[in-house]
């Protein structure tokens, strides 16, 4: 009886946030989104669910890479 609905609605209900994906780059997109310095993502699931650690690793990679450029940038810009 334990549905991803029924999950959602447990966690939830906790001081814990959580939101419904549908799919491991979806959930992923939405870690990366959401995650700030010093957060710890949990991965959970079944089928492809292994893909996602690495995955993860690789979106925030790129995030801290796009924010270094950005940074980079703006502090060339200043001058």
């Amino acid at each position: 009886g334990i549905t991803s609905q029924v999950l959602l609605e447990r966690i939830s209900a906790t001081l814990f946030k959580a939101k419904y994906c549908s799919s491991t780059e979806e959930a992923g997109m939405e870690a990366v989104e959401e995650a700030k310095s010093g957060d710890m993502i949990i991965t959970l699931g079944a089928g492809n669910i292994s893909r996602a650690g690495a995955m993860l690793l690789e979106l925030l990679g790129k995030r801290e890479r796009d924010a270094s450029m950005l940074a980079a940038n703006n502090s060339a810009k200043l001058s």
